[in-house]
């Protein structure tokens, strides 16, 4: 008498066993995502700003706006994250898990405010827990050598 296999071990009619399942289901969890701002690298500088506390991050976003052609001019791109979601710089939300990935990557033990600027080489460049004034961010970033290219270029 041929042995029955119970249906939900079975996958397209192979038989798995309860340890291969696992197996399956754990690698598909843990296959590394690649790095949602990856696509920037060498066009923009990046800043992220996490924040648990809305005040702190209105206030950061108003100091940007104040001087948005400074931004402009720099290849500034803003992202927001928060607790549950996350902001592009069209003010577009952002997928589950591009969140999930910046959030893990650059805030894991974050509470409150962080303010992060990203090179355009990726690099970390500033991090703060405080909102970033335009002049010292901009006195920051045209001190580096890329920057310092850029304007040279563009006399």
């Amino acid at each position: 008498m041929e042995k029955q296999v119970p249906k939900h071990l079975m996958i397209n009619g192979m038989t798995i066993s309860a340890f291969n399942l696992f197996c399956l289901l754990s690698f598909s969890s843990i296959v590394p995502q690649e790095n949602p701002l990856q696509k920037y690298n060498w066009k923009n500088r990046i800043i992220i700003i996490y924040s648990d506390n809305s005040k702190l991050s209105d206030q950061q976003l108003l100091t940007i706006q104040s001087d948005s052609a400074g931004f402009v001019d720099r290849d500034l791109l803003v992202f927001q994250l928060f607790k549950n979601h996350g902001l592009g710089p069209q003010g577009d939300v952002i997928k589950a898990e591009d969140h999930s990935w910046l959030l893990n990557k650059y805030f894991s033990k974050a509470r409150g405010f962080q303010f992060l600027l990203i090179g355009k080489d990726g690099g970390i460049k500033l991090k703060s827990d405080k909102p970033v004034g335009n002049s010292k961010l901009f006195a920051l970033i045209d001190g580096m050598p890329m920057r310092m290219q850029e304007m040279k270029k563009n006399q």
